[in-house]
């Protein structure tokens, strides 16, 4: 008996949370992963004006007079939306995702050079 109700209890909670969850936003803050980071650090890497300048003030992702003055921004933005989203939603994390990553990155290199002199 005790297991029926609360075998119903539990369809019956279900039943209120699952419309609650389909309510929530599409966008999750643990959505940033490697290869965004990867691949957004790949094109810092070959323009290091924005780089500077995003690494100053990441916020700079959403200025429209920025990202004109600067097409390739503009384009690879437009090319990576997902990127777009998240520096727009958490443009600190993403910049310090990404500073971690060139940390990695760069260890990795100069392991290399010590291995192969």
């Amino acid at each position: 008996m005790k297991l029926t109700y609360r075998l119903l209890a539990l369809v019956l909670f279900s039943a209120v949370l699952a419309p609650a969850a389909q309510a929530l936003p599409a966008y999750r803050d643990d959505r940033i992963n490697r290869g965004e980071v990867s691949r957004f650090d790949n094109f810092l890497d070959s323009h290091p004006q924005i780089d500077r300048d995003l690494r100053r003030n990441p916020r700079l992702i959403d200025d429209n007079d920025y990202v004109a003055a600067h097409p390739e921004l503009r384009e690879y933005l437009g090319a990576h939306p997902e990127i777009r989203q998240d520096l727009r939603h958490h443009p600190n994390k993403f910049m310090k995702r990404e500073a971690k990553y060139e940390r990695k990155e760069e260890k990795r290199e100069n392991k290399w050079r010590r291995h192969w002199r």
